[in-house]
């Protein structure tokens, strides 16, 4: 996957997060990591997403 996105952080109102896409999982929800492991706040916590929350990919020109 590897793509980088924009979601809503599932936990925290009104806050949005730009995370890694590490795979999408059964039922189609969405497993997202940040680049550092110890700091992040990612679904290693807050466990896959909706695709819903994600808001769209990042893109760079």
């Amino acid at each position: 996957m590897d793509d980088i996105v924009l979601a809503r952080h599932p936990f925290v109102r009104d806050t949005e997060i730009v995370k890694r896409v590490l795979r999408i999982e059964e039922g189609d929800r969405v497993f997202l990591v940040g680049e550092d492991p110890v700091e992040s706040s990612d679904s290693r916590g807050f466990g896959a997403l909706a695709p819903e929350s994600v808001l769209g990919r990042v893109l760079v020109d």
